[in-house]
């Protein structure tokens, strides 16, 4: 398949989780999460040469683990992530085929439901930074910002 299937997840966190705190005092800090990922389902559309359709895919839930590592120097803090997802691939269905691929009218397989077989991985990495702003007060406002990759 030419499409590169993009997996969003919903982790919903369990037993071991150490938040990053990262008070007013200057120093490193960090974090580690476990938890289960749900997968969302997710349609590919498919156009090619003379036939048109969409694939849906769903989604069993997996497996997640992410940490970070942080410094606070003060009004500015610096944070890295690397995290790590993994979800199993339960059921494919076709809809809105239209055309004919190898003899076979597409528009006959609309509907058609299958089992598959295989895993969806996501290795994500993440640099994150913050500004805060001093009220002199218990509270601090902040500004913030990120890039990563998964």
């Amino acid at each position: 398949m030419k499409n590169l299937v993009k997996v969003s997840g919903l982790t919903v966190l369990l037993g071991l989780n150490w938040p990053a705190y990262a008070d007013s005092t200057k120093g490193w800090y960090g974090s580690l999460n476990l938890g289960v990922v749900q997968p969302l389902d997710h349609a590919v559309d498919e156009t090619g040469d003379g036939y048109s359709g969409t694939v849906e895919y769903s989604f069993d839930k997996g497996f997640g683990i992410d940490g970070s590592v942080g410094r606070d120097f003060g009004q500015f803090r610096v944070k890295g992530e690397l995290s790590w997802r993994t979800g199993d691939i339960d059921s494919a269905e076709i809809k809105n085929a239209t055309g004919v691929v190898e003899g076979v009218n597409l528009a006959r397989v609309n509907g058609e439901k299958g089992n598959v077989n295989g895993d969806i991985r996501s290795l994500g990495l993440m640099v994150n930074a913050w500004y805060d702003i001093d009220t002199g007060s218990p509270w601090t406002p902040f500004f913030g910002g990120g890039l990563g990759t998964a």
